[in-house]
């Protein structure tokens, strides 16, 4: 299962930077997370253009959560 994750900076101030975990998951495949990242940066760029993206990663976790 694989969780995605999101480091952004810049959101409150120009050095701070925060780890967005998405809500929907976790996936069964890292695939389905990957398309899953695409969708919440795309949704960053339109929300707020400013922010600084450091990371993004599908995080495998243990056991079965969905």
């Amino acid at each position: 299962m694989f969780l995605a994750e999101m480091l952004v900076c810049g959101l409150l101030s120009g050095t701070d930077c925060i780890l967005i975990q998405d809500k929907r998951g976790p996936y069964y495949t890292q695939q389905e997370c990957i398309e899953r990242l695409e969708e919440m940066v795309g949704h960053m760029v339109k929300v707020v253009p400013q922010f600084d993206l450091k990371a993004v990663r599908c995080n495998r976790i243990e056991g079965d959560t969905i």
